[in-house]
């Protein structure tokens, strides 16, 4: 399992321990009020500009080589803002767990693309201070209860978007994400610059059963991460292992459900890859 596992979910997956989640604002925790207030207010600002004109342009576009500086990055996301892939079943299970539930616009999406579009799902009851926001609005909120957040997960699910989870300070567990590449900042960082560790793979890989495969090669299309392609010499669809982020979205359009997840502590090969 991955190392949040072992640290933080006594070996099991730290992601469904339901003492990781915030589940309130506590006033009283003040690195995390503070990293929530900053997310809130200042956040979306800063964020555009490293996008779009700042450090992580230009590590995404590699043009910074800066070694100091990727490792930096490495642990920000460690320490304060972990995110791991998860399968859309178990994005379902964690709203089971979560605390308030808030569907509010993708920061990434809004900063890579302009698009405001509510995907990312907060799990803390925010003061009311701290809504209005420059980037979001108390209007634009949408107070989700359970059934609801696990019915729109099945529509994200069905858009072929990935599910992540993520800290607001490490192992506090404040929001599910659903977003796709390029627009999720993360899953670019991994796809383009593997030694920023942005995002962890999930506890899963994905494998195909060729008895029942067509190779209709719907599953390429819908893999964000590029571990999919089509060989001519076999005439079937390869998954590569070291690419491959469980996230189970190659799943969505497979009519003979030839794709599955499974754990990827029982794969000696990649095991230990995150």
């Amino acid at each position: 399992m991955c190392q949040y596992c072992s640290k933080h979910g006594a070996g099991k997956k730290w992601y469904l321990e339901a003492k990781n989640y915030i589940k309130n604002f506590d006033t009283t925790d003040h690195k995390r009020t503070e990293f929530v207030t900053d997310f809130m207010q200042h956040f979306m600002n800063s964020y555009k500009h490293y996008l779009q004109t700042g450090d992580i342009k230009r590590i995404i576009d590699n043009d910074d080589p800066n070694w100091i500086q990727r490792q930096f990055y490495t642990w920000y996301f460690k320490k304060k803002h972990s995110g791991q892939v998860i399968p859309f079943e178990e994005a379902k299970m964690i709203m089971e767990l979560a605390g308030q539930i808030a569907l509010v616009p993708c920061v990434c999406r809004m900063a890579n693309s302009g698009e405001k579009k509510n995907l990312c799902m907060l799990f803390l009851a925010i003061p009311d201070d701290l809504w209005g926001a420059d980037y979001i609005k108390r209007s634009e909120v949408e107070h989700l209860e359970i059934e609801e957040a696990q019915h729109r997960i099945n529509e994200f699910y069905d858009q072929g978007l990935v599910q992540t989870v993520w800290t607001f300070n490490s192992p506090h567990i404040g929001a599910l994400c659903n977003c796709d590449y390029p627009y999720c900042t993360a899953v670019r960082f991994r796809k383009h610059v593997n030694s920023v560790q942005s995002l962890l793979r999930s506890e899963y890989y994905a494998e195909i059963d060729y008895n029942t495969c067509t190779s209709c090669r719907k599953c390429i299309r819908d893999c964000q991460f590029g571990a999919m392609a089509y060989s001519t010499s076999t005439n079937k669809v390869i998954i590569n292992e070291l690419q491959c982020f469980g996230c189970g979205v190659c799943r969505k359009d497979c009519k003979t459900n030839s794709i599955k997840l499974l754990p990827r502590e029982e794969n000696e090969e990649i095991k230990t890859i995150w």
